[in-house]
C-alpha cells in the first residue's frame, strides 16, 4: 500500500481529538515512512530477504548510508518509531498526547521524508541493474549520491 494512505488514517483520528486518538496515529505515521523507506530501497534494487526483519532492513539501510538525506530518513523512521513505541505503552504519560502539536509535527516531518523519498524515483540511480549487496557505496550510488565513502 502506498504510505501517503496510512495519513489518510491520521488525518481521520485528528479529527476527533483525544488521547486515545492521537496514540492510535502513531502506527500510521511509523507505517507511512517505514512502506515509503521500502519502496525506495525496492527501486534502488535493495530487496529485504524473506526472513528479514523489514523495520530492521530499511532502517540500516539509510542508517550506514554516506549520505545526508538518506541519514536524515533514518532519523526520522526513528523517531516515529519511538513516538510509536511510547503511543503503544498505557504506562507513558497522557501529557504527551494532550494536544494534536506532536502528532501534526511528525506528520509534516513524515510528508517531507515521502516526499523526498518520491524525488528519488525522477533521478536515475547510478548503475540501474539491482544492486545484491547491501554495503554502504552501492546503497550511495542507487540513491543517485556523488558522496562515496
Amino acid at each position: 500500500m502506498d504510505g501517503r494512505t496510512y495519513l489518510d488514517a491520521v488525518r481521520y483520528l485528528l479529527a476527533a481529538p483525544s488521547e486515545v486518538n492521537r496514540r492510535a496515529a502513531a502506527g500510521p505515521l511509523y507505517c507511512a515512512a517505514l512502506n515509503e523507506a521500502r519502496d525506495a530501497l525496492e527501486r534502488w534494487g535493495f530487496v529485504a530477504p524473506a526472513d528479514a526483519d523489514v523495520d530492521d532492513f530499511v532502517y540500516e539501510r539509510f542508517d550506514e548510508a554516506m549520505n545526508f538525506d538518506l541519514m536524515r530518513i533514518a532519523e526520522l523512521l526513528g523517531r516515529v518509531e519511538e513516538y510509536r513505541d511510547l503511543a503503544d505503552d498505557s504506562r507513558s504519560p497522557p501529557s504527551e498526547f494532550a494536544d494534536d502539536n506532536k502528532v501534526i509535527g511528525l506528520r509534516g516531518v513524515v510528508l517531507f521524508a515521502i516526499d523526498l523519498l518520491a524525488r528519488s524515483r525522477r533521478i536515475p540511480p547510478a548503475g540501474r541493474r539491482p544492486l545484491r549487496t547491501y554495503d554502504r557505496g552501492s546503497l550511495d550510488a542507487a540513491s543517485g549520491s556523488h558522496e562515496q565513502g
